[in-house]
């Protein structure tokens, strides 16, 4: 013979409702504890893929501004045979020097800016806020020389296009010395002696 009781109702004390609430707290804790570590392992992660990222950054840089040099070197050499040459035509020298050759590929050569790309994207998705603020100070100050020359090669560039077009005046040539292939220097025999003080400048 089956003997049914009714379910003893248990009671609910003050001393159940703290255990409840302290254990609902610290399971609340330790997610958020989880969570937190997460983060900072993510963050840290992020810190470190972007410091690297802005390191293979300068380097290349550096590689690049050591070509640029060189490239600067050869334009001013360039620039001062041209100059000897028109100068000698100008003042009528009896045996003047020979221009620098049509062909002479330093008239080609274009400098490049350095890039800043990495950090640009770092300051759109506020990752540079992870890095300390020492970094941020340092990376401002190559910024800024960054600009300086942006500015700098923006300028040598519209002296060549203002170069070119001068000289596109005695010659006829599809060049463009933007993307590279400059028109062909002028023949400095047929220039009046104010169109030769006018290159000299």
């Amino acid at each position: 013979m089956l003997d049914v009781h009714v379910p003893h109702k248990s009671e609910h004390t003050w001393t159940d409702f703290i255990i409840h609430i302290a254990t609902i707290t610290v399971g609340l804790f330790i997610a958020i504890g989880l969570e937190q570590t997460v983060e900072y392992f993510h963050h840290l992660h992020q810190r470190h893929e972007l410091e690297q990222n802005l390191r293979d950054e300068l380097r290349s840089d550096l590689r690049r501004d050591a070509a640029d040099f060189n490239v600067f070197a050869d334009i001013r050499a360039y620039t001062v045979e041209l100059k000897s040459a028109v100068t000698a035509r100008r003042i009528g020298q009896p045996s003047p020097p020979a221009p620098p050759a049509p062909n002479d590929p330093r008239r080609h050569e274009l400098p490049s800016a350095p890039s800043i790309a990495i950090w640009e994207a770092a300051k759109l998705d506020a990752t540079i806020t992870l890095l300390p603020t020492t970094q941020i100070n340092l990376y401002h100050a190559v910024v800024l020389q960054h600009d300086f020359t942006f500015v700098a090669l923006d300028d040598f560039q519209h002296a060549a296009f203002a170069l070119e077009s001068f000289e596109e005046r005695f010659i006829d040539s599809r060049g463009a010395f933007d993307m590279g292939y400059p028109a062909p220097l002028p023949n400095l025999d047929t220039m009046s002696p104010a169109d030769l003080t006018q290159y000299e400048t």
